[in-house]
């Protein structure tokens, strides 16, 4: 029979040992939740007489600028493009703008951005305090989460009469 000490130092060394588990499980899901995904989809058939607008809101802080309603210049369609980005400062449409840039694309029309946060993981830290015949147990748990950014978006590229007039209102 092994003494009482050993019994409990065999146990806190087991659970040392699942403590470093977890933390190195914990930090790969981490490693592995910031990346980004898109499924690019061309558009195929006869161009149309796409809508426009007389206004609408664009931010233009990105690779290409990002509309929020239609443009006031006529285009054509690229084809669209879904984004998804994991992070907590994920931004899928700055990914989107970044992607639809390296697809030849002029701008992008936002059709649908939202972000979600789902729990992925635990990591518990406990430790056994003995005391006479019984144990103390305390300890803290940390819930990791995936944050996930998703946009639709649809690729779009100036018409050859109007591309003149576009580059030269983002140079003034």
């Amino acid at each position: 029979m092994r003494p009482l000490n050993s019994q409990w130092s065999d146990s806190a060394h087991h659970l040392m040992s699942l403590n470093v588990k977890s933390l190195s499980l914990f930090g790969a899901s981490l490693l592995f939740c910031a990346c980004a995904s898109h499924e690019f989809h061309p558009y195929v058939g006869q161009q149309q007489k796409w809508p426009t607008s007389p206004g609408a809101f664009v931010d233009s802080q990105y690779a290409v600028p990002v509309y929020y309603g239609y443009p006031a210049q006529p285009y054509t369609v690229v084809g669209y493009l879904e984004e998804t980005s994991h992070g907590r400062f994920s931004n899928a449409v700055e990914d989107a703008a970044k992607s639809a840039k390296q697809l030849g694309a002029d701008a992008v029309l936002v059709e649908s951005h939202g972000k979600s946060s789902e729990p992925i993981g635990a990591l518990t830290n406990a430790t056994i305090t003995p005391s006479g015949g019984n144990a103390t147990v305390t300890g803290t748990t940390i819930i990791a989460h995936r944050h996930t950014d998703r946009a639709t978006v649809v690729l779009i590229k100036w018409h050859a009469s109007d591309r003149g007039e576009t580059e030269a209102g983002r140079h003034n």
